[in-house]
């Protein structure tokens, strides 16, 4: 769906931006958000970080990214685009379905620099 996906499973080595954007997001999550959010403690570590392009038309299918609890907690997603203005023609939008019943969607433009927080085993996107 999205062209290239990248998993950082190695170091950001040779990508020093992208380094220093991992070690201050790793810092706001785990010196920032585990000491006041409950359900995050015990939260140490960071899974894989995934960087992808998406081409003309690609799209996720609906989903949930930990639905087998195996204790990943968090999703960050943060819109590193920039150039032209986003319209609506372009796509890209996040959706997230909260899980109350009968709670609409909330849509999220992909403004560049726009961070999303969202519980990896719980919302539906």
């Amino acid at each position: 769906p999205c062209l290239p996906e990248v998993v950082m499973t190695e170091s950001t080595k040779g990508f020093p931006r992208l380094t220093d954007l991992m070690r201050r997001m790793d810092d706001f999550v785990l010196r920032g958000l585990v000491p006041r959010v409950p359900r995050l403690e015990g939260l140490a570590d960071r899974s894989d970080c995934m960087v992808s392009i998406y081409a003309d038309g690609a799209r996720f299918q609906k989903h949930v990214d930990n639905p087998n609890r195996d204790g990943r907690l968090l999703t960050t997603i943060l819109y590193l685009n920039n150039g032209e203005p986003w319209g609506t023609k372009d796509g890209g939008e996040l959706c997230i379905f909260p899980s109350a019943l009968g709670a609409p969607p909330a849509n999220f433009e992909p403004l560049g620099g726009r961070l999303v927080l969202f519980w990896a085993d719980k919302l539906a996107h």
